[in-house]
């Protein structure tokens, strides 16, 4: 997901004794360097190159620390055969005795990528030594793509403080990592609150949470918050701000919350901060109708080709792609019958295929097979297909150039292997002599009738029609035309004289159709026609 981003908070770099501020305790996964000791639960695992609950170097685009050589990372939580699972995992760090200094603040990093709403990043601050978690649980930014700071400044006077950090994830391509985590006794409050993290509740609520007590009028001033519309009201309770909005968002829009001016209690003012927030609670008709997930090595041409088989527009910003790939829709709509393409490399897919394409985020399609999930905002499910390499799907389809086809997207049940075979749409070849056959961007023949006309010489429009088509072919004086139905029924059949001609096609009703053009020279063009009035 790439829909959360934060502006980095400057200007605290300064030497902590100017503020007479004293490092008590650090833990940067250095080893004996470090004086924070933790717990850990479960025990720690970095057992495949995905499944990682460890201090490590790296972990996909985090190519370094923030600190030193070694950091936190995580990513799929949820499988059981490295000894993890789907429940919470968790790093403690037992109390510290702060009661000689009038402040405390607890920093720390962290980095998040393409978490969704049924993963979870965040921490626990207690202010006892005790052994139970009670308080609130602090959840984190989702995709900050960057290690991001986070401060909690503990009540004036407190005695002890301690931290606990909570994850949950459920595989995939998603991804986070902790370090540099320091405690710091101090005579006074010298950091400004950080919005740590703004969440959707609904259409019309935003809570925003910050990482410190906020002076209360400054953080329900209206003013502060800007670019979700008109705000009728603001509240805070326990370092969550609420915004209620007078108007729902709009499905599938991108807004960009930017927050200023709010105080915490000992009256520093934040640092200006940007969320990104969309919500998209619709179900589209959206199907997945193509797969290329093991191209020849020679070219990156792995893509995801979507078809809208619904009757009505679908609303696209917000849906996402997750689980092998990471992907968020951006603010677009995919009208009826018409196709979308997501690839790994979209430069590659225009340049071989002559499609446009949007690009994933991140990740790719295992050769082996897997499932891939389309969700909105609200991970409602949209469609998903879980794919294989082996039979009863199609074996050609892995390493042999061809892709994965679902020729009938708008009937069939596409979680069925049945429904799919490999393409018989012959492309070309690479520059280093591999054979590709896929359709993306267009429906396939089912038929298996193969299409000879040179694809420059023969033309349909409009398409999708309201009523009428118009056909062209510069090769042939004559030549007929039939139009079937999505179940093989001849819908109708008539002779095109003079190179072109219109026919009428007003009696067909909304939906998809296969056209068949023969000419008197033997060519046959094949092209998928919508009708939509």
């Amino acid at each position: 997901m790439r829909v959360l981003k934060l502006l980095l908070i400057v200007g605290l770099v300064a030497p902590f004794s100017s503020f007479g501020q004293t490092l008590l305790n650090w833990q940067s996964f250095e080893g004996g360097a470090d004086n924070w000791s933790y717990s850990v639960f479960p025990p720690k695992y970095n057992c495949t190159g995905d499944d990682t609950w460890s201090d490590t170097t790296r972990l996909f685009d985090i190519l370094s620390p923030i600190d030193g050589s070694r950091f936190w990372g995580m990513n799929d939580l949820d499988n059981g055969g490295c000894g993890g699972g789907d429940f919470r995992h968790t790093l403690t760090f037992p109390a510290v005795d702060i009661s000689a200094y009038p402040r405390a603040f607890l920093r720390f990093k962290y980095y998040t990528f393409g978490f969704d709403n049924s993963d979870t990043l965040g921490y626990i601050v207690e202010y006892n030594n005790g052994t139970t978690w009670t308080s609130q649980l602090v959840e984190l930014r989702s995709n900050t793509q960057q290690w991001e700071t986070v401060t909690v400044a503990a009540p004036a006077n407190a005695q002890q403080i301690r931290i606990r950090f909570v994850a949950r994830q459920n595989g995939g391509s998603d991804y986070a990592a902790i370090d540099d985590i320091k405690l710091y006794g101090a005579s006074a409050d010298a950091f400004p609150p950080v919005a740590v993290r703004a969440k959707l509740v609904n259409p019309t609520q935003v809570q925003v949470t910050f990482d410190e007590p906020l002076n209360t009028t400054t953080a329900t001033t209206i003013s502060n918050y800007a670019g979700l519309g008109t705000i009728s009201s603001a509240t805070e309770s326990n370092n969550v701000v609420t915004l209620n909005l007078a108007n729902a968002l709009n499905q599938g829009e991108f807004y960009n919350l930017t927050i200023s001016g709010v105080q915490d209690i000992s009256g520093n003012v934040m640092n200006t901060s940007n969320f990104t927030l969309v919500s998209n609670t619709t179900v589209a008709n959206v199907q997945i109708s193509e797969i290329m997930f093991n191209p020849p090595d020679t070219v990156p041409l792995e893509f995801i080709e979507l078809y809208n088989a619904g009757s009505t527009t679908a609303i696209m910003g917000g849906y996402k792609i997750k689980d092998g790939v990471s992907f968020v829709f951006p603010q677009m709509t995919l009208n009826p019958g018409q196709y979308l393409i997501v690839a790994q490399d979209s430069a590659a897919i225009r340049a071989f295929f002559n499609v446009p394409a949007l690009q994933w985020t991140s990740g790719s399609l295992s050769n082996s097979g897997e499932e891939i999930v389309i969700e909105n905002t609200v991970d409602q499910h949209i469609d998903s297909v879980e794919y294989n390499n082996a039979l009863p799907w199609d074996t050609l389809a892995d390493g042999d150039g061809y892709s994965l086809s679902n020729c009938y997207p708008w009937s069939a049940n596409n979680s069925l292997p049945q429904v799919w075979t490999r393409s018989i749409d012959y492309v070309g070849k690479t520059a280093l002599g591999d054979s590709i056959w896929a359709n993306p961007g267009k429906g396939c023949f089912p038929s298996g009738l193969k299409d000879n006309a040179a694809k420059h010489s023969f033309f349909l429009y409009p398409n999708p029609s309201a009523g009428y088509i118009n056909l062209r072919n510069e090769r042939s004086e004559h030549f007929t035309v039939e139009i079937f139905d999505v179940l093989g029924r001849k819908q109708l059949t008539t002779s095109i004289e003079h190179f072109s001609g219109s026919v009428d096609v007003n009696h067909l009703a909304n939906g998809n159709y296969w056209l068949i053009a023969r000419d008197t020279q033997g060519a046959v063009y094949k092209q998928q026609l919508i009708i939509q009035k």
